[in-house]
């Protein structure tokens, strides 16, 4: 098994620029999210893509306009977003940084965070 920093070694790579307490929260479960993260074999551009796919299967959950569903898919959407945070601690854990990596990550941002209005005024529709 590889060498796996600490959560308290991992805390030196967590992020403390998020706007609101809902994404603070999110940042401050990326850590923990991070270091499940290292044990498995994907790279960072490997999490992004799986976080913009978590993200993408929650805003779908918008779209009914069932109360149920859009809880589900708004707690699935968060869920991408402590993935998000955790691609970047895996990325500065392992020292594996890429443009390809920033390009991806910001099309994700733009895209789901754009969708997300989209899906919410279908589902209120």
């Amino acid at each position: 098994m590889r060498n796996v920093p600490t959560i308290k070694e991992l805390k030196k790579f967590e992020k403390i620029d998020a706007q609101g307490p809902i994404l603070r929260a999110c940042d401050f479960v990326a850590v923990y999210a991070g270091k499940l993260f290292l044990y498995l074999p994907l790279t960072p551009n490997q999490v992004t893509l799986l976080w913009i796919l978590v993200k993408m299967i929650g805003l779908l959950l918008l779209v009914p306009g069932e109360y149920m569903l859009a809880v589900v898919g708004v707690l699935i959407f968060h869920l991408g977003s402590i993935i998000d945070g955790a691609d970047g601690i895996v990325a500065r854990a392992r020292q594996h940084f890429s443009l390809n990596g920033v390009y991806v990550d910001y099309v994700g941002h733009y895209l789901t965070n754009s969708l997300v209005l989209v899906a919410l005024a279908f589902g209120v529709y």
